[in-house]
């Protein structure tokens, strides 16, 4: 709660449901090798990418398609975490928001959204004015190496 993270949730059984597969209307073993996990059975890999679809659509009502995702990064809680009891398996994908869209929180699981640079973001992060956590620091850092990063990256508050 209080920390600024990127919008997500986690993979719900209905991610992998025959109907929710057909409507990413993308090969899933295209999406299996995005992911770059080969022991991921492929089915469960796309499930993922509907899972960031549809969290995308909840916390901040974009409406993207599978083909605009582009899988980032994968962070594991170790065993023996430092900072919680909670372990988590996460993945991140990137996309843009569409040009016609805006995206907004939804004032249930997050409470106010900003759309910061990743340096900008990391900069306010040094200076004690947002908290971040692990996988977003590092994710804005390397972010902000990149030349697509001019633009602005999506976070929000959480409850």
């Amino acid at each position: 709660g209080g920390a600024f993270v990127f919008p997500g949730g986690k993979r719900d059984e209905a991610d992998g449901s025959p109907e929710a597969l057909a409507a990413l209307q993308q090969d899933v073993s295209a999406l299996h090798a995005q992911l770059g996990e080969p022991d991921l059975d492929p089915h469960h890999a796309a499930s993922l990418f509907v899972a960031a679809l549809r969290e995308a659509q909840e916390e901040c009502g974009l409406q993207l398609q599978a083909t605009d995702l582009q899988a980032w990064s994968r962070w594991i809680t170790p065993r023996m975490p430092s900072m919680m009891s909670k372990r988590f398996d996460t993945r991140f994908f990137l996309a843009r928001a569409p040009h016609a869209q805006t995206a907004v929180h939804d004032n249930h699981e997050t409470t106010e959204s900003v759309w910061l640079a990743p340096r900008t973001a990391l900069e306010m992060y040094w200076d004690g004015q947002i908290k971040l956590a692990p996988p977003q620091i590092m994710s804005l850092a390397q972010l902000a190496r990149r030349p697509m990063a001019c633009g602005a990256t999506p976070a929000e508050t959480t409850q």
